[in-house]
C-alpha cells in the first residue's frame, strides 16, 4: 500500500504475482497474459487477493488485471 498509495493495492499484488510467475517460467509478463486462461494453470494457480485496511481506507477495484 505504501508503494502505490493512490492505486488499488490488490491489483498491484496480482500484477506482481503474475510478473513473478512469468519470470519463473522464463517469459515476460505480457507473454504470460497472451496464454489462454485455461492453459495458464501450468504457470500459476487461481488467486484471490483481499486487502483489509485497518485505517478505514476503501479502494475501488476494477476487477480485472492489466
Amino acid at each position: 500500500m505504501e508503494r502505490f498509495p493512490e492505486g488499488d493495492p490488490a491489483q498491484s499484488l496480482i500484477e506482481e504475482l503474475l510478473s513473478r510467475a512469468a519470470k519463473k517460467a522464463g517469459m515476460d509478463f505480457y507473454e504470460l497474459l497472451d496464454i489462454p486462461q485455461g492453459d495458464r494453470r501450468k504457470y500459476h494457480d487461481d488467486v484471490t487477493v483481499m486487502v483489509v485496511s485497518l485505517e478505514g481506507r476503501i479502494w475501488k477495484s476494477s476487477g480485472t488485471y492489466v
